[in-house]
């Protein structure tokens, strides 16, 4: 196996340079135009809420339509970045002209393009806000002004995960620390530093959950404040506390990134180059189980919007509720932040004693065991929101509610942990390494 592998770079290394790098630069374009999935989705709802509502207030088409088309101008945002990142790999690619091996700008090409996936997640984030605001325009367009700002505030947050997506690819493509890092270093450390290139793009995905998160979250103030402006300013509060604790598995998200970029663990570690390349991967993989509290997250915050919004007097109940709620989906994110902590800086499989293609497996099985998060946080942020609902339509019931939810937010989490045990007995405890 390792002849073979060693067979496959050099076949690798016959090519061009360019050749190499340019090819993989062709799967990071298609990759990234993923991203058009979202935008797609999010005007299509906005389209759709915008007819409706034009059916049910013709008088106000004109108010509706306006709003439709500026917050699915917004919604498009993440699909004409990922389209602008394609056409640089395609037409004005500056990663063929890097100083580097090209295992590790290749590897780096293509996580430009997983990078720019999380982008998914805003398109439909914001199509979601774009309709509850072309429904609010369409009920009560005395109130537009209200509803235009927090759909536009919320979408802004909401687009956050697909900027970081783009900072990203454009520090690969025009400043890339893994291509300087290579320069003169062996195939087998430049193999390391290409591998680490798709984890980091592999982790940005997790952003994808947020994007979503926080649109459900901006939909549902703009709702609020158009059947009640009064509730302007405790809607815009909550969306906004709400959808920062739903970005927090995107910003674990590009500090992995970034480690894997520019503090990378694994190039001076003394261990099997296959091994240390696939934990790089697989601790990019890892934090896409962060996927699912950002959705979570991002739905409790609208549904404390729409509980608080019944009765205003009641808004610190549901904060607490929303918050206490959201923390605990957050657990999901914490797992998988933990895990891909391990894999680059206290990895075990590093100093076992077993063949290297079962020991990289591993690594790859660790990360792939924490995808199971996405379920328990988007499961766990559903109770949150309706916790948090019914505590500003019945805030004396708050005591229950708040018990009500966190035991079953404690069932929900099982499968996560399941998944977490899966990882650490992996990492610390293989059973499969004395099998051979």
């Amino acid at each position: 196996m390792a002849n073979f592998i060693e067979l496959f770079i050099n076949w690798l290394l016959s090519f061009d340079k360019e050749a190499v790098i340019l090819g993989a630069s062709a799967i990071g374009a298609g990759l990234a135009m993923i991203a058009g999935v979202g935008p797609g989705v999010g005007q299509g709802y906005a389209a759709g809420m915008a007819a409706e509502s034009t059916g049910s207030h013709p008088e106000n088409q004109k108010t509706s339509l306006m709003t439709m088309l500026v917050g699915a101008g917004v919604a498009e945002t993440t699909g004409i970045l990922s389209l602008v990142v394609a056409l640089i790999l395609m037409f004005g690619n500056p990663m063929a002209h890097q100083e580097g091996n090209a295992l590790a700008i290749a590897g780096s090409a293509i996580g430009v393009g997983l990078a720019m996936v999380a982008g998914v997640g805003a398109g439909i984030g914001c199509g979601y806000a774009a309709g509850k605001g072309a429904e609010g325009a369409g009920i009560a367009p005395e109130n537009n002004r209200g509803t235009m700002m927090c759909m536009l505030l919320g979408s802004a947050v909401a687009q956050t995960t697909g900027i970081f997506s783009l900072v990203i690819a454009l520090i690969f493509m025009y400043a890339n620390p893994l291509a300087s890092a290579s320069v003169g270093a062996s195939n087998e450390l430049a193999l390391i530093l290409g591998m680490s290139g798709i984890g980091a793009g592999a982790s940005m995905i997790a952003g994808l959950g947020s994007g979503v998160g926080c649109g459900y979250a901006a939909g549902k103030a703009s709702e609020a404040v158009a059947i009640n402006p009064e509730a302007t300013g405790k809607s815009i509060m909550l969306m906004l506390v709400g959808s920062a604790m739903a970005q927090t598995s995107a910003i674990f998200s590009l500090v992995i990134t970034l480690i894997l970029m520019y503090g990378n663990p694994f190039i001076s570690v003394d261990a099997n180059y296959l091994v240390l390349g696939a934990s790089a991967v697989a601790a990019g993989v890892s934090m896409i189980g962060g996927l699912g509290p950002g959705v979570g997250q991002g739905y409790a915050a609208g549904k404390a919007i729409e509980g608080a919004s019944f009765n205003l007097k009641a808004t610190n109940k549901v904060m607490v509720v929303m918050i206490l709620g959201q923390a605990i989906a957050q657990t999901s994110s914490i797992f998988s932040l933990v895990v891909s902590l391990i894999l680059m800086f206290a990895n075990p499989l590093l100093n076992m004693d077993a063949s290297f293609i079962v020991l990289a497996a591993s690594a790859l099985g660790a990360g792939n065991a924490m995808l199971a998060g996405i379920g328990p946080g988007i499961g766990q942020g559903f109770a949150a929101g309706q916790a948090s609902m019914i505590t500003g339509m019945r805030p004396r019931l708050q005591g229950p509610v708040l018990r009500t939810m966190v035991l079953g937010q404690a069932v929900a989490q099982t499968t996560g942990i399941y998944g977490l045990v899966i990882a650490l007995v992996l990492l610390f405890a293989n059973p499969l390494v004395g099998l051979l």
